[in-house]
């Protein structure tokens, strides 16, 4: 549950108040399906108007990777997709320890009294993180004119993750190989091409390899919202 300040600012003033959630990795990446509740449903006759948002991401050890863009949506419960705040854009996926304050009172000119009163605001993704370091892979093509220790880069997420030839057969086709470094922003996916790194004892191409299983973005996200409650008639 929110923890809710309210700090005094006057006799007959509307008190500006603020609430801090901090987001745990398995929120964040569940935060799509699971939105997490920023300011409590005010109580009959009453509604939330936010005026300032400020967000501390702080990195894991694994980026967040999204699909398709990077969007946070502050809404009103009754009305997914009713922005209560302007939206956060790319502020997760594929970044490194951030900050990031947005002002602005309701973003839309109308509302319907059903969907404004009574009603909780929460913080929802509008996609999933499916992406982040290589954890288990196995092998695609074989490729052909690969030597022992040949080295190279596997190309997608963040095109980091690295590879090492450990056996190939008589053709110079791989056999085993051994990833050397997980990279970032990888999918489950098939049929992955990889580049030969600088020199090499072999000349091998067509060598590809299927990623298995990923290891999911781990940092967590601290949201502070400032709001008042207004009465609705």
């Amino acid at each position: 549950m929110p923890i809710v300040q309210n700090p005094s600012i006057g006799a007959g003033a509307a008190p500006l108040l603020d609430t801090t959630v901090n987001l745990t990795a398995a929120q964040i990446l569940a935060l799509s399906g699971t939105p997490v509740i920023l300011i409590p449903a005010p109580g009959a006759g009453k509604m939330v108007v936010v005026f300032l948002l400020a967000l501390s991401y702080s990195a894991g050890s694994i980026m967040y990777g999204a699909l398709a863009g990077d969007t946070l949506d502050v809404e009103y419960v009754a009305a997914s997709g009713i922005d209560a705040i302007q939206q956060v854009q790319d502020f997760i996926s594929g970044t490194p320890s951030s900050v990031a304050v947005l002002g602005g009172s309701y973003a839309n000119n109308s509302l319907p009294t059903a969907d404004a009163v009574n009603q909780a605001v929460q913080l929802r993704a509008l996609q999933t993180y499916p992406a982040g370091a290589i954890l288990t892979s196995t092998l695609g093509a074989g490729g052909a004119g690969y030597a022992i220790g040949d080295t190279g880069t596997i190309e997608d997420g963040s095109d980091n993750a690295t590879y090492k030839v450990l056996t190939v057969d008589g053709s110079g086709a791989v056999l085993t190989y051994q990833v050397t470094d997980a990279g970032q922003e990888y999918t489950v996916e098939n049929a992955i091409p990889t580049v030969n790194g600088g020199a090499q004892p072999g000349v091998g191409v067509g060598f590809t390899v299927n990623v298995t299983a990923v290891t999911l973005g781990n940092g967590t996200l601290k949201v502070v919202t400032y709001y008042q409650i207004i009465p609705v008639p």
